[in-house]
């Protein structure tokens, strides 16, 4: 499978980051809403990471989770998302 020139290119990408936006601090295991290979969301994750779209705390209790939050930088992003999806439903 080729590699996305960039992250934004990539298969469920505005979908998670539109959860994100409406979704405020959000386990990992809660967007899977939006798609259901864990491993793959994991992968998409670290890219949004890496882009300055999200940041990825881990919580150690009552057990290691994931929480996912929009960057500012992100947040801009989901909102144009959102903004395309109002327009495309008019």
């Amino acid at each position: 499978m080729m590699e996305a020139d960039s992250v934004l290119d990539l298969d469920h990408v505005a979908g998670i980051l539109v959860f994100l936006l409406n979704h405020e601090d959000s386990f990992a295991t809660e967007i899977r809403q939006v798609m259901g290979n864990y491993e793959r969301l994991s992968r998409i994750l670290k890219r949004l990471e890496q882009s300055g779209l999200v940041s990825i705390t881990i919580e150690k209790k009552p057990r290691v989770s994931h929480k996912v939050r929009l960057t500012e930088k992100g947040r801009k992003i989901a909102k144009k998302y959102e903004e395309i999806e109002a327009m495309l439903k008019a």
